[in-house]
């Protein structure tokens, strides 16, 4: 893709063709490198392999009733620990998507038909 302008010479001042200094070739490398780093960190962070956050076990104390069935006199509190669940990553899904039905289509256009005339005597006896 070629424009006319293209094809023109062009002028620039000396001072624009000299080549960059040496103060000046550290401060690119050392921003392209700073930049190039930042990119792979990023990179990086994403392709690990991300963890849940493992929740402490909660005791729960309690005093079961008398009337109960597997009471004993001898257990007179009792202590459950909770534990949350390990999700079993190769489990089926356990909802099905369910399809929502379409909404009506757009309404038809108008169809405009020219005014009904009146009939005439003249009309109705040739008719």
């Amino acid at each position: 893709w070629t424009r006319p302008e293209d094809l023109r010479e062009k002028w620039s001042k000396p001072e624009e063709l000299e080549k960059p200094g040496h103060d000046l070739d550290l401060l690119n490398t050392q921003r392209t490198q700073k930049a190039l780093e930042l990119a792979l960190n990023n990179k990086m962070q994403a392709g690990l392999p991300k963890r849940a956050e493992k929740k402490e076990p909660q005791f729960i104390r309690y005093t079961p009733n008398p009337d109960a069935p597997g009471y004993t006199p001898n257990c007179r509190e009792r202590v459950i620990k909770l534990v949350e669940k390990q999700i079993e990553p190769l489990a089926p899904p356990r909802f099905k998507h369910k399809k929502v039905p379409r909404g009506p289509p757009s309404p038809p256009p108008p169809v405009h038909h020219s005014p009904p005339r009146k009939l005439t005597a003249k009309d109705q006896k040739d008719w």
